[in-house]
């Protein structure tokens, strides 16, 4: 006679969907980013015959390579096109103004992160959700430096692209209110859970940012690192909530109240 095994205890569950949302690359499993940066193609690559989609997307990977060597200020339709093996007018028939090329970078990056986000959602604890969130920004970050430098880090013109129409104004704002929305679930009020959610993103954010310039080395193990901080800010953010009596949203992810 067998004897039935056990179902694993929903603690034990969710650890396992965690660490299914939050491989890495190279590791345990694929890339979550659901696609990447504009493959390279370079100047001359192609011809301009080549179709509608596939000149935006040459437009858009020079457009991505000019503005990493060049900034905002030396960022030009001349300088992208010949970059993209075009010529300028061909690159104006995609886009009016060099602004809009870049818009459409920041959002599309805005996209892509915003569909990282999604395999969050199999965490049914918010808290668990909270910290695979971590991992996931940074995962981002290190996969997409290019859009994260154009969405995160960018300090000249590019940080106010994002607003220039309103699709891009809400694809931004989404990925934002998706990490208070975990934070709601927690059980915080609105005001707390925008409170707390600027504060974790700051600190993460800034791990990262770090790290990337090279700053961090003298940590020995940075992964390890990462994960401890995080660990420890998240379990912070857990006691401040249960300290207030807040609880977690029994309606499961996303489904208690506005965000």
């Amino acid at each position: 006679m067998t004897t039935p095994k056990k179902k694993p205890s929903p603690r034990r569950a969710n650890k396992a969907a965690r660490k299914s949302a939050t491989k890495r690359p190279g590791h345990d499993g694929p890339k979550v980013v659901l696609a990447s940066e504009p493959a390279k193609t370079g100047a001359g690559a192609g011809t301009e015959g080549a179709g509608t989609e596939g000149a935006r997307e040459r437009i858009l990977a020079a457009a991505q390579r000019v503005y990493a060597s060049e900034g905002y200020a030396g960022f030009s339709m001349r300088k992208v096109a010949k970059e993209a093996g075009l010529s300028t007018m061909a690159s104006y028939r995609h886009f009016p103004d060099k602004d809009h090329i870049l818009h459409e970078l920041v959002v599309h990056g805005f996209a892509l992160f915003g569909q990282s986000q999604q395999r969050l959602l199999e965490l049914s604890d918010p808290y668990e959700r909270v910290r695979a969130g971590c991992d996931n920004y940074r995962r981002f970050a290190e996969d997409n430096p290019s859009y994260f430098e154009l969405m995160f880090m960018a300090t000249d013109d590019v940080k106010t692209l994002k607003m220039l129409t309103p699709e891009g104004a809400q694809t931004m704002a989404a990925t934002f209110f998706f990490s208070r929305r975990a934070a709601r679930d927690c059980g915080a009020p609105r005001e707390i859970a925008t409170q707390e959610s600027v504060s974790m993103w700051a600190q993460m954010h800034g791990l990262i940012a770090l790290h990337a310039a090279g700053r961090l080395g003298w940590i020995d193990d940075y992964d390890a690192y990462f994960a401890t901080e995080m660990d420890r800010m998240v379990a912070d953010f857990r006691r401040r909530m249960e300290a207030a009596g807040h609880q977690p949203s029994p309606t499961g992810p996303g489904r208690g109240g506005s965000v």
